[in-house]
């Protein structure tokens, strides 16, 4: 299963994205941030990470629409 988790640096976020890594049921996850992750998550091969995440603008969305293609759950432990 694909998700996209927003929020990713976040005490939440990051338990969603630690969670995620750990779960063999979850075959990728998009995680958006505007901070980077910790350096053992932001490498992680299950993990494609977009820093610099702002849900406003535009691009953002299309951004979103490339990678929305497959997904089975999104999350967002933003505030």
């Amino acid at each position: 299963m694909k998700i996209i988790i927003t929020g990713a640096t976040g005490f939440a976020g990051g338990a969603l994205v630690r969670q995620a890594v750990a779960n063999n049921k979850i075959t990728h996850a998009f995680v958006l941030t505007r901070r980077p992750l910790p350096e053992e998550l932001s490498k992680h091969a299950k993990l494609t990470v977009t820093r610099g995440w702002n849900p406003t603008p535009i691009n953002q969305a299309i951004k979103v629409r490339r990678i929305i293609s497959g997904i089975k759950a999104v999350t967002s432990a933003t505030y």
